[in-house]
Formats: C-alpha cells, structure tokens, sequence
C-alpha cells in the first residue's frame, strides 16, 4: 500500500529466510516445490519473492509485467519450469538472463556483506567518508545501494560487489550522520544475528529447546509447555521444572520458560520497552486488564546466537489457546492476549548492524 510497508514486507523476507534457514539446510530456489514446513516456506515465498522484486527491478516495470502477462498466455495449463519462465522474461526483456537465473535459481545460498568504513568525516564541510564492502565466501555478483545521510541531506551510490570487496567514497562531505548499505532492502542477502530481533521464528528453527517449568507458573505448566512446543515444531525439546536446572544446563539450548523465572539474570537481555514485576510484565504502558497471557522472546543472556522466551499465562483455558496460537505470529518479539485472543504484537528494535555506520 506504500513504499514504506513494501519495504517492511521486503525486510521481513530478508529476516524469515536467515531465521528459518540455517546455511546448512539451505538449497536452490529451483528445488522449492511445495511448502511443507517452516524452512519450506522461507526459501520459496521468502527467496522467491525477493528474487522477483530483483528481476523486476533488473529489466524494469513494464517488460516484468509484460513478460508475466505472456507467459500466463503462452503456458496455460501447461508444467511451466523456471527455464521456462527466464525464456518469457528474456523474450519480453530482450536481454539475457542465464546469470541471473544460474545464480539466484539454481544456486543456493545468498550474499553476507558488511561494511568498513574509513575516511576523514569532519564536522565543518569538505570532509570525505570513504571505505569497502566486504562479502563472505562464496562470493555473489550484486549492486548494492549504499545510502549517506548527513546534515545538508541524503546522498546515495550503487556499487557492484563481485568478489571480497569493492571501494567506495563519498566527497566533500559534511556532518555524516549515518551510511547504511541497501536501506530500502532491495537485494537478497542472508541477514547477519545483529540484524534481526529475537522472534517467534528464532524458536521455530530451534534444534534443540529446553523448556523449563518457573516455581511462579499457574495452572498446569507441564500441560502448557507440551502446547507450546508442539505449536512450535520443536521435536527435540526437553521440559524440566526450575530447581532442576543450573545455568551450564541451558547453555546450549534454546530456552522457554513457562511462567516468571526466579532467577532475573535469565531476563537480563530484555529491551528497555519491558519491565518485569512481581505481579508480571509491564509494556508500553500497557495495563493488566488489557490482557491475560504475554509472550517474549529476548536474546538468550549466555549465547547471542540463541534465544531465551517468557510465557506469562492466564486462566488456564485461555492460556492454553493462546499457547497453541504463537506460531502463526513469527515475525514478532512480543505478544499479548486476552481471553485467548491476541491484543498486541510487535518486535524489539534493533540497535545495531554490520551493514550501518553511525556519527556521533
């Protein structure tokens, strides 16, 4: 509906396909047949659709639409294959597109960039910012945006990154503020950890999870756990109750906890938007009558590369509603319900990036 949303519909894709996918399990566009499961589903909708945002962009409004208006003609009700569909989009396009398809079709994987700045910025005019891109093996040919913002406005670049690195610089520069690199999301590339906010998608591609039943739970936190793990798609999980754990047991896991946990310093790595009380959590200002049962997923304090989440319930049927519920909210942080029903959803704000540079 705007520019805006797009651009936040192309950043989540960009976060389900790091989140869901590990490289490991990663594979071809070309393969993606149906979804069956959550890694399924990232690579086919997620890759796939940035990788239509890339083509379109690469050939332009007109010969995108036309190529896909052609091709619905010419193959209806036919098997169609992606050799099929590069034919229709270089008819219409009148250029070659083997590169691209070879590789964001039939290659696996997706670019890891970060950025190294260097540079004399001087606050007063006539400064200069310069630096390089950086790409992880296996390298990816790409153009990538690169955005300057500084007081006397925005200033922007593309830079093709074929191999290790490729320089930039920016002249005559004065108060920088910020340079970031493809800030509108527009090229498939494999997000960094920074980059993305403890989600429910962190847990549905969890390898292992530890569920962990709090002193503090009401009702039946077994029968809770059970629910949560299976909504999840978790299958080696474990469910034990607080006093039969110690921190080295949680150290390599995934961790939920069912209810508050005594021991704060498992909450440590929550953002400054929460507050935890003996009572709950406080949101936002949000009030108790607003809702009965919440959800966080934070940063897990021991490892940054895993996620530690707090199930608050509520009466014990909506709970358990709301507890079979969660998957279908991924790319969030937070949730709240209210006799079962969700009230309030979002996601933590992400503060910092191997792709963004800030003056102070």
């Amino acid at each position: 509906e705007s520019p805006a949303e797009a651009r936040d519909y192309r950043l989540q894709a960009l976060r389900n396909y790091a989140s869901l996918v590990p490289p490991a399990k990663d594979f071809p566009l070309a393969r993606f047949v149906s979804r069956t499961d959550p890694l399924t589903k990232a690579v086919g909708y997620d890759k796939g659709a940035m990788v239509f945002h890339m083509l379109r962009r690469l050939i332009g409004e007109e010969d995108f639409w036309g190529a896909l208006r052609d091709i619905c003609r010419d193959r209806l009700f036919q098997p169609t294959s992606w050799d099929d569909l590069r034919r229709g989009f270089e008819q219409r396009s009148r250029r070659g597109l083997s590169d691209f398809f070879d590789q964001w079709v039939q290659r696996r994987g997706a670019p890891r960039i970060h950025l190294d700045v260097s540079g004399d910025a001087r606050p007063s005019g006539g400064g200069r910012v310069a630096g390089r891109l950086v790409q992880e093996k296996p390298f990816f040919d790409s153009e990538v945006e690169l955005a300057l913002e500084t007081r006397a406005g925005l200033r922007q670049k593309t830079l093709r990154l074929s191999d290790a690195s490729s320089a930039f610089e920016f002249t005559d520069v004065s108060a920088p503020k910020l340079i970031s690199v493809d800030p509108d999301c527009h090229l498939l590339r494999r997000l960094e950890p920074a980059e993305i906010p403890p989600t429910v998608n962190s847990l549905k591609s969890s390898a292992a999870a530890t569920l962990v039943i709090s002193a503090r739970a009401s009702g039946d936190g077994r029968r809770l756990a059970e629910v949560i793990a299976r909504s999840l798609g978790i299958r080696n999980h474990a469910i034990v109750e607080e006093d039969q754990i110690g921190s080295s047991r949680l150290a390599d896991r995934d961790v939920i906890f069912v209810g508050l946990p005594n021991d704060r310093k498992f909450l440590s790595t929550a953002p400054a938007e929460l507050r935890w009380d003996e009572r709950g959590f406080a949101l936002k200002g949000l009030t108790p009558a607003e809702a009965d049962t919440f959800f966080a997923v934070l940063t897990h304090p021991g490892d940054p590369l895993r996620v530690m989440a707090v199930f608050l319930p509520g009466p014990a049927a909506a709970a358990e509603t709301a507890a079979a519920k969660i998957t279908h909210y991924g790319r969030y942080s937070y949730l709240t319900f209210k006799d079962g029903q969700n009230r309030e959803k979002g996601s933590w704000a992400v503060t910092r990036s191997p792709v963004i540079h800030r003056w102070d």
